[in-house]
């Protein structure tokens, strides 16, 4: 393969990978790599123009990892997917792993609730994409991970024949569902952490409904779902807020629908939480026009057995229980491990502001 700029160097593959693609210019930087727009040299079925991810594969855990959790969630319309993935190596650069992914010509869902301006999207807008969502992390938690980083900058908006679909991606900071480690630890972005998260360092799938309350609250005020404090107290604040056990501020303005699905999404007691599944039965969610007949994605025979064995609901009891007092399960060795956490595990006020930076991730979309 060659670069996208003829005066730059070549670059050539390692693995010879099924896809024939030329690098493109930069359109994202994040802090375990960058994003390019890539053209491939021989059109297929889903076009002509993928992005692409990539990372010191060295360095590139995260990258590694997210490969593999997609290939576990191929196959739903909300998922972002991924067409392979290629090892290059610039003439006179480092080698680089390449993750190929559909290209979001949409930019990211924030970008949309930026360019709405203060007020937000509106209320039909806003359900469209909620219940996309939702079809999307059904299927996440169905093939038993949790996204655990749920929020606009990672929804994607791909384009379709009728404008534009809203599509999950990065998965950096995804985990198997019920598994925890020697040294608790939580990841993700601070305004969008539950409660559980938090005070005790849980992350579950219910974990992901509180975050996507926080999103559909975003999208309908154009607004951060905490107010937050300028300057270097601003992200202690957030997550001091959090602990507190307060929930964001839902305004009267919207819906009862749309108020009662917050309510629902915002419940404090995680076994209180409405699955997924169950949000997409909401009357805020009623009446939309469902074209897609694969929105609720199907699992082979084998797949439905495992998710039936799987805990269906949070393992630990219905209170908040510590960490410490948390056993692990017993699970396989993994031929790609998860990457460590953002955070360490937290405590409440007393944690130095600077294990709390606010943690960068990138997206594949063009952006805008």
């Amino acid at each position: 393969m060659k670069r996208y700029r003829e005066e730059e160097e070549d670059e050539y593959s390692l693995l010879c990978g099924e896809l024939s693609w030329c690098r493109g210019p930069k359109i994202g930087q994040g802090a375990f790599g960058s994003v390019y727009r890539a053209d491939l040299k021989k059109p297929r079925a889903f076009g002509s123009v993928v992005a692409v991810k990539s990372a010191d594969p060295l360095k590139g855990d995260s990258l590694i990892w997210e490969k593999t959790v997609l290939d576990s969630l191929q196959g739903c319309p909300h998922v972002i997917q991924t067409f392979g993935a290629d090892t290059t190596k610039p003439r006179n650069g480092i080698v680089l792993y390449n993750v190929l992914l559909e290209f979001a010509s949409g930019g990211s869902l924030f970008d949309l609730i930026v360019k709405s301006g203060c007020g937000g999207l509106s209320e039909s807008v806003v359900r469209k994409h909620t219940k996309s969502m939702l079809v999307g992390l059904k299927h996440i938690h169905d093939r038993g991970f949790v996204h655990c980083d749920l929020k606009p900058d990672n929804v994607l908006l791909v384009p379709t024949a009728d404008g534009f679909e809203v599509k999950i991606a990065d998965f950096g900071l995804a985990k198997r569902a019920y598994t925890s480690c020697e040294t608790p630890s939580l990841r993700g972005t601070p305004c969008y952490l539950a409660p559980e998260c938090v005070i005790y360092g849980v992350q579950e799938a219910f974990s992901d409904i509180w975050a996507l309350g926080c999103t559909v609250l975003e999208m309908l005020t154009g607004k951060l779902p905490w107010p937050t404090m300028s300057g270097s107290e601003e992200f202690e604040d957030v997550i001091s807020q959090i602990g507190s056990g307060s929930v964001p501020n839902i305004p009267d303005k919207i819906s009862k629908a749309a108020q009662d699905f917050l309510r629902c999404c915002f419940e404090i007691n995680h076994m209180d939480r409405m699955t997924a599944d169950e949000l997409l039965d909401h009357p805020f969610l009623v009446g939309l026009n469902e074209t897609d007949s694969s929105s609720h994605v199907q699992l082979s025979k084998e797949e439905s057995a495992n998710a039936k064995s799987s805990p269906s609901y949070f393992p630990f009891g219905s209170r908040f229980i510590p960490l410490s007092e948390i056993q692990a399960e017993n699970t396989n060795a993994e031929e790609i491990r998860e990457p460590a956490a953002i955070f360490p595990k937290p405590l409440i006020l007393s944690r130095p502001l600077a294990h709390w930076q606010h943690p960068f991730t990138f997206t594949a979309c063009a952006g805008a």
